[in-house]
């Protein structure tokens, strides 16, 4: 069974960069590395952001995009890796909304990709955002994805080894 390391933080809080950090102390030099992106570049502000990343990132992983279909990724190279960084849950929990799934359908996913996740050795770092903290969003669809999002983060959470929370930067070990 794999490791799972959730981190977690608020929109620009540095969640990212923690990970990244995290995720490069964990593995050796010889560690075989993957790198999952889940972003969709919708207009020139994700963009820029896609580009910033892929810029801040080690030459030395192996990196997929998948913005639809975590599972099955994941079930192709579960046993290839030494150790899989997913960037993020919540992009991913977008684009299967975008997709128009059901909250059932997009639940029955997180759980499979856990289960997923269950099959392999790898230790896997998990990117998500936290959003319960914030204002109620004035729209359904906001406050559906908000939902959605809490009850992601608290099954990975439940599965996961450790779960870090980062706040302005800072990173604090919850679990």
């Amino acid at each position: 069974m794999s490791d799972l390391i959730l981190v977690t933080g608020g929109a620009r809080s540095g969640k990212s960069t923690f990970a990244q950090n995290l995720f490069n102390s964990l593995c050796s030099r010889l560690s075989t590395k993957a790198f999952i992106a889940t972003a969709v570049a919708l207009d020139d502000e994700i963009r820029d952001r896609i580009e910033r990343h892929k810029a801040e990132r080690k030459s030395d992983y192996d990196v997929f995009e998948e913005p639809e279909n975590l599972s099955a990724l994941l079930c192709d190279i579960i046993e290839k890796y030494d150790f899989i960084l997913i960037d993020c849950i919540t992009f991913y929990l977008s684009n299967l909304v975008h997709k128009g799934m059901t909250d059932d359908e997009i639940l029955e996913d997180c759980r499979q990709l856990i289960s997923t996740l269950h099959k392999g050795n790898a230790s896997v770092v998990a990117v998500s955002n936290e959003l319960g903290q914030g204002i109620v969003p004035p729209s359904s669809l906001g406050r559906r994805f908000r939902d959605l999002q809490g009850w992601v983060n608290q099954m990975l959470a439940r599965e996961s080894k450790s779960v870090h929370f980062v706040v302005s930067g800072i990173p604090m070990k919850i679990k």
